[in-house]
């Protein structure tokens, strides 16, 4: 599962999503499935830093899920 999670963080840093390594507190697969039954083994959750704040994007605050 590393080689997903380097790639989504390459994928995030590249895109302008976040700065900086540590903008991104940690990077998981999803586990269970979807409200339609759908495995949602193949998607990550991604939490950012509260100071990450993308180019362009307005400063985030509070929790995201």
């Amino acid at each position: 599962m590393t080689i997903e999670f380097d790639l989504a963080a390459g994928f995030l840093v590249s895109g302008g999503a976040v700065r900086r390594a540590d903008e991104l507190l940690g990077i998981r697969c999803c586990a269970g499935a979807s409200d339609d039954g759908s495995n949602t083994d193949n998607v990550l959750d991604v939490a950012f830093a509260p100071d990450a704040t993308p180019p362009g994007i307005p400063s985030r605050t509070g929790s995201r899920t």
